[in-house]
């Protein structure tokens, strides 16, 4: 879950039921939310993938009815498993984030062997057919669509006055202007899922023009080779699906990384999360910049501090009090009014948005039906 999430350089929250305000985009493309937040609903596992020596990833099937429908959950947002625990006799519940928050027929956990893990030693044992509770979805955090292209109107003509008297076919959009153009993500060990999620559904939307910096810390390195001969080897969860990630979209994406100890020939940070990582990898504080956080109770004490209550954020303290974010939150409100169909004389339709921010500024999306 995110554990912390600040607002260009002002803290907002992002865990369990907390709504940051703001608008909530939908994933890219319809889709179906195979879970209740008032029932406890079985999944059947579908396939296990390794991910290293004590992660791996859990795919679950929707039902029968959903089975080829494509998953469309909040991003971001988590579910609640449940098992029920024989020895201790008594109901075992924790969150947890699927990767992505799109997939067609299934969706994915990502789960690290905890040796005193209740749920996590409970799905690692799980074998294919085997089914697993969940309750949800949980809004985390809300990602709006960051868009700033504004198409430009032909000879000027103010054609909120006088778009009804034009004959001719015209295509003209006016997004929503820019709440922030910086995305800094800081992920210890599995809190990358909750990031991954951000990260895959930004860069799916066809206008969002954010920049994304991750910094991904691991704790763990994977030693093989012989009683005399041994070599370690980078143990980074899902680092070829980042890699690829950024590779595609080299201009919207940086990913850092950093493990505690390196090998030979290893070109990313060495050692835990430091003031001068931060420094070197995510935007400064600004009312352009937003930065979220998630890892391991050490990994949130030296950077923000943890949050409260899954509804509260906390004190802010750590790295980020002393760089210069603040935990007050940006007041940025918009509101959407109702949409209205305007047939014009050449009988074409067209849809106004009519987007009102209430710092004072309008925009309009124009377009053809």
């Amino acid at each position: 879950m995110f554990s912390r999430l600040f607002v260009g350089g002002l803290a907002a929250a992002g865990c369990g039921t907390y709504l940051t305000s703001g608008v909530a985009a939908e994933s890219k493309g319809a889709g179906v939310n195979p879970f209740s937040e008032k029932e406890w609903r079985k999944f059947k596992l579908k396939e296990i993938q390794d991910v290293n020596h004590n992660s791996k990833i859990f795919k679950f099937q929707l039902s029968d009815k959903d089975k080829n429908a494509k998953l469309g959950l909040p991003v971001a947002s988590c579910i609640t498993t449940k098992f029920y625990d024989e020895k201790e006799k008594k109901d075992v519940t924790r969150p947890y984030t699927p990767l992505t928050a799109t997939g067609a027929g299934e969706f994915h956990l990502l789960v690290k062997r905890y040796p005193t893990g209740l749920m996590s030693r409970h799905i690692h044992d799980l074998k294919i057919g085997d089914e697993l509770e969940c309750m949800g979805t949980w809004p985390k955090i809300q990602i709006q669509e960051n868009m700033c292209k504004l198409s430009k109107i032909g000879g000027g003509v103010p054609f909120f006055i006088f778009i009804p008297l034009l004959k001719k076919k015209i295509n003209i959009e006016f997004l929503i202007q820019n709440t922030y153009r910086y995305l800094g993500l800081l992920a210890g060990g599995t809190g990358l899922t909750p990031m991954l999620q951000v990260i895959e559904h930004i860069l799916s939307l066809e206008n969002d023009t954010t920049v994304i910096n991750l910094l991904f810390a691991n704790v763990s390195e994977q030693v093989k080779g012989s009683l005399f001969f041994k070599m370690k080897i980078t143990d980074i969860v899902l680092k070829e699906r980042l890699d690829a990630l950024s590779e595609q979209y080299p201009h919207r994406l940086r990913v850092f990384y950093t493990v505690d100890s390196s090998h030979r020939g290893w070109s990313g940070f060495t050692g835990f999360v430091t003031e001068d990582m931060i420094k070197k990898t995510m935007p400064p504080p600004g009312k352009h910049t937003k930065i979220f956080v998630c890892g391991p109770p050490g990994f949130m004490k030296n950077i923000s501090g943890d949050k409260k209550s899954p509804k509260e954020q906390g004190e802010l303290v750590g790295y980020l009090k002393k760089m210069g974010y603040t935990p007050e939150m940006q007041k940025h409100t918009i509101f959407f009014l109702n949409q209205t169909i305007l047939k014009l004389h050449n009988q074409r339709q067209y849809i106004f948005n009519f987007i009102f921010n209430f710092r004072g500024s309008l925009a309009i999306a124009y377009k053809e039906k």
